[in-house]
């Protein structure tokens, strides 16, 4: 039986298996028919509607995005991160876009646990792993921005970043089998990839990434230096090697994942200037100096949920419990430095390597979340571009999960595995309140684009962005409706070209709509301006008769314009790559097939077989096939938790409303003409300095339907009155 064992652990770690399961309760709540009622998941999922209709009709990377902005379209693609919409896209085709959004977002979150588990675990082993899985995916950060921010491609960028951080450490640390031709591919893939996910997550987590590569490679060169031994090996054999088989992997992987992202990366940054992107960082709502995380709040444990609340108080905390064991953690490295610093072998300076890396990053994010960055904020380029410091809690749970995997592994074997046995209990429980969502009661089964564009109107997120960044630069009025609508809602071929501007004597023989192209055959006696119902934006081309003429803005409105001659001719406009674009698309091709061709390489008939989830350091530690039962039983026990009683019976942790809010500091029923009850109100001190602000938060309960935006008004009223 033993012998069985082991021959099958030494080909898969089933502490994989554990962080799989353990990863259940976390997504429970996606188990549901609608999405979550979040700040963002209807943006994201209309996003992918009308991915989904580009795609039907033949159009697999549609930059601009026809039917966005009630049908005048939008260079969506240009900007923004496509990566987590073809996911959920590609899953749709056997579920429908409503689960396929749901199974998305459980994909990511346990993928993010599998990437966190394999790079911790070739450091510390399996069972740090499964310790930083579990730190990882019940990290508030993690549910918060999966159930009450809806933010798909943040989910996938929390989801993709460890496993590129991990892929790198297996070209930094080849350990006695390096497979540089195949980490060199991988570690390339998964980079270029991650760049394609979140466009604000990507701006902290690949200077983190940068950093990462910087001081493995500054700490192996040093480590190199001290441990070269001149009898054994020549000072220019030491350097050869370090460059060759260390630098060079590394910087090949770096450039060809840049590569690969190029087509997306090098248009979103250049033609930036085509697009009215100062919006995300000139409203108040997006604007990181009202954003700000106070200490209290960073070190706050996540309030009992209440299934009431229409708008719960977002959880910036880092998981106090996730900060204990990191601190347990930091202290153990600390330890090891000073036990080993006569004899640092190349697991052991890695090990270090990354827990203090992750320690000193830690450290950043924390400060860069408080007040007192902001000078930073206000001198560092780009850094504007994140809007709101929080987000920096990305970033932290990485860093606060692989030091809390570390804690394990500087204990004895025993304290280890009761350190485990407290610690992802106590992560889970502190989570509990996090796993119960609103839901979107009003989602149609089968959103349309009728149903997207009715979106736009209530909530006012022209093109599915919060203020209009993305609206071309020409677009001087902001529309709130279009001459298109109707045609949407009547199911009939979208006529972009406007009739209504023509004059008398201009005929239009015949008309032809495809999706991003419009052709006419006209026939005029004198010239005429051609105006068509879409924004201009460069990539839209007409032609005369097959001759390319000139597009112009027309109107505040920002629509195309082209001026036709007299005469009897065919007219034309398609949307296509710009030269820039089409030299991005080509660098990505080539990065592409560079990194295919490393790939095929590394799998030659010579090659050593490769199992991705093995340690680069064997031999591996024992796995004792009784820890593996005691963690299976225990994470039976917390879905068992989950499911049947936190699902079914109040308790401290999570409550059903009935009419009160549980914990309110100071209870009210105040009745306003009978429609709307204040509840009560909490508030965050009861002694506040002149000139300081304070956080006060209202409870309120809707009588009937309110047809009135109401606002409401606190006044301040003295002990003399």
């Amino acid at each position: 039986m033993r012998k069985v064992f082991d021959s099958l652990t030494a080909r898969f770690d089933p502490y994989l298996l554990l962080v799989w399961l353990f990863a259940l309760p976390a997504v429970t709540p996606l188990w549901q028919p609608t999405i979550t009622d979040s700040a963002d998941g209807l943006l994201h999922l209309y996003r992918l509607v009308a991915l989904d209709q580009a795609v039907r009709q033949g159009v697999l990377f549609p930059r601009w995005l026809p039917d966005l902005a009630y049908g005048y379209g939008f260079p969506l693609f240009v900007f923004y991160a496509p990566l987590s919409y073809y996911v959920t896209l590609i899953l749709s085709f056997g579920f429908g876009l409503v689960l396929a959004f749901n199974i998305s977002f459980a994909l990511a979150l346990w993928l993010s646990g599998t990437g966190a588990f394999v790079l911790v675990r070739d450091r510390f082993g399996s069972l740090a792993g499964l310790m930083a899985s579990v730190a990882y995916v019940y990290a508030p950060f993690q549910l918060f921005n999966a159930y009450s921010r809806g933010g798909l491609p943040a989910a996938w960028a929390m989801a993709l970043f460890p496993f590129t951080f991990w892929a790198f450490g297996r070209l930094l640390w080849p350990g006695d089998q390096p497979q540089l031709r195949f980490w060199t591919s991988i570690s390339a893939i998964l980079f270029g990839l991650a760049l394609l996910t979140h466009n604000t997550l990507s701006l902290l987590f690949a200077p983190l990434l940068a950093a990462y590569l910087a001081v493995n490679l500054l700490v192996h060169f040093i480590w190199g230096r001290w441990t070269t031994s001149p009898e054994m090996e020549s000072p220019v054999y030491a350097r050869s090697f370090f460059w060759t088989r260390i630098v060079l992997p590394v910087g090949l992987a770096a450039a060809l994942g840049l590569g690969l992202a190029a087509f997306f990366l090098l248009p979103a940054i250049i033609e930036k200037e085509y697009a009215q992107v100062y919006r995300v960082i000139t409203s108040p709502d997006f604007d990181f100096r009202f954003h700000f995380v106070s200490l209290t709040e960073l070190l706050a444990w996540p309030e009992p949920a209440n299934t009431g609340l229409l708008n719960p108080k977002f959880p910036l905390t880092l998981g106090l419990v996730q900060l204990g064991l990191a601190v347990i953690g930091f202290i153990g490295l600390v330890y090891k430095l000073l036990q080993s610093r006569q004899n640092l072998t190349q697991p052991i300076v890695a090990q270090l390597t990354l827990g203090f890396f992750a320690a000193l990053v830690l450290v950043i994010a924390v400060f860069m979340m408080l007040p007192l960055s902001q000078p930073l904020w206000e001198r560092l380029p780009l850094l504007e571009f994140i809007q709101f410091p929080y987000r920096w809690l990305g970033p932290s749970a990485l860093m606060l999960a692989i030091l809390a995997g570390a804690a394990g592994s500087m204990l004895p074997e025993r304290a280890a595995l009761g350190l485990a046995l407290v610690g992802i209990p106590a992560i889970f429980f502190s989570a509990v309140p996090l796993l119960y969502p609103r839901y979107d009661t009003t989602l149609p089964d089968d959103p349309s684009l009728v149903d997207m564009m009715a979106y736009e109107h209530h909530s006012g997120v022209i093109g599915t962005t919060s203020f209009g960044e993305y609206l071309p630069i020409w677009v001087k009025t902001i529309p709130h409706e279009s001459p298109l609508e109707p045609m949407y809602q009547a199911g009939q071929p979208i006529e972009r070209f406007d009739a209504n501007y023509l004059s008398s004597g201009v005929e239009v023989e015949s008309s032809r709509n495809g999706f991003n192209s419009v052709s006419l055959m006209v026939e005029s006696p004198e010239a005429f301006q051609a105006i068509f119902n879409t924004f201009y934006f460069p990539g839209w081309v007409a032609k005369i008769n097959r001759q390319r003429v000139a597009t112009v803005p027309f109107s505040d409105r920002g629509l195309i314009r082209v001026d036709v001659p007299p005469g009897r001719h065919k007219l034309s406009l398609r949307f296509q790559e710009t030269r820039l674009r089409y030299v991005a698309d080509w660098l990505s091709v080539a990065a592409l097939f560079a990194v295919l061709g490393l790939l095929a390489l590394s799998m030659g008939p010579r090659a050593d077989h490769v199992y991705l989830w093995n340690t680069p350091d064997p031999p591996r530690p024992t796995i004792k096939l009784s820890h593996l039962i005691i963690f299976t039983g225990l994470a039976c026990l917390l879905i068992g938790f989950k499911t049947v009683y936190f699902d079914h019976v109040d308790s401290p942790l999570k409550r059903t409303f009935d009419g009160t809010v549980a914990g309110i500091d100071t209870p009210r029923q105040v009745n306003f003409g009978n429609q709307i009850d204040l509840l009560g109100y909490d508030l965050a001190r009861t002694t506040v300095p002149p000139g300081q602000s304070f956080e006060l938060t209202a409870y309120w309960q809707a009588q009937q339907p309110v047809a009135t935006a109401y606002s409401a008004l606190a006044q301040l009223v003295d002990h003399e009155g």
